[in-house]
C-alpha cells in the first residue's frame, strides 16, 4: 500500500492526495494537529509529502519530521514550502511560530555531524537535499522551496 499525502492542506488538497489538517474543511480527511499527534498512517507506507505553507505554523519541527520519516518509505519525497525567515511577511504573521532560511535543512536535518547531535534532543530521521532555493517576485514575498528525500538503512 502506497500513499500521499498533503500536510496543511486546508481547503486546496491536492487531486489524489490523503489531506491532513488540524482543522476541518471538506478536503481534509484525518485531522491531525502534526505538532503533537502522531500521523494515522501506517509506517513506511508514503511515497510523497506534499506540505506547503504549514511548518511555519508549528512549533515542534522535529517531532514533525520524525512523523514524516516514520510514514514515509525509503527514497520518498517530502516537498515544502515555507516563508522566508527574513522577511516582513513571516514576521508579520502571529500565527507563524518557526522561521526557516536556506540553512536550516541543510544545517540541522541532513547534515551527519548535526543529526547526531539532534539524537540527543529527539531527532531520529535522515534526509537528503534534493533542490532547494528561495524565490519570490520581491522581498517581502519569498518563499523557501525544498524538496528532501527520506534515506532509511534498509
Amino acid at each position: 500500500m502506497s500513499f500521499k499525502l498533503d500536510i496543511g492542506c486546508g481547503k486546496n488538497k491536492a487531486k489524489g492526495f490523503i489531506g491532513i489538517d488540524k482543522n476541518m474543511h471538506a478536503d481534509v480527511d484525518f485531522l491531525v494537529n502534526i505538532d503533537k499527534d502522531l500521523i494515522p498512517i501506517p509506517n513506511s507506507s508514503v511515497d510523497f509529502i506534499r506540505c506547503i505553507h504549514t511548518l511555519e505554523h508549528c512549533e515542534n519541527i522535529i517531532f514533525i519530521m520524525n512523523e514524516f520519516y516514520r510514514v514515509c518509505k525509503n527514497k520518498a519525497r517530502i516537498h515544502i514550502q515555507i516563508p522566508y525567515g527574513a522577511t516582513p511577511r513571516f514576521v508579520q504573521d502571529p500565527t507563524h511560530r518557526t522561521m526557516f532560511n536556506e540553512f536550516t535543512f541543510p544545517k540541522y536535518l541532513t547534515n551527519n555531524d548535526y543529526v547526531a547531535i539532534f539524537a540527543d534532543y529527539g531527532l531520529k530521521a535522515n534526509f537528503k537535499i534534493i533542490n532547494q532555493c528561495i524565490y519570490g517576485a520581491e522581498f517581502n514575498k519569498l518563499d523557501l522551496f525544498i524538496t528532501l528525500e527520506v534515506e532509511k538503512c534498509i
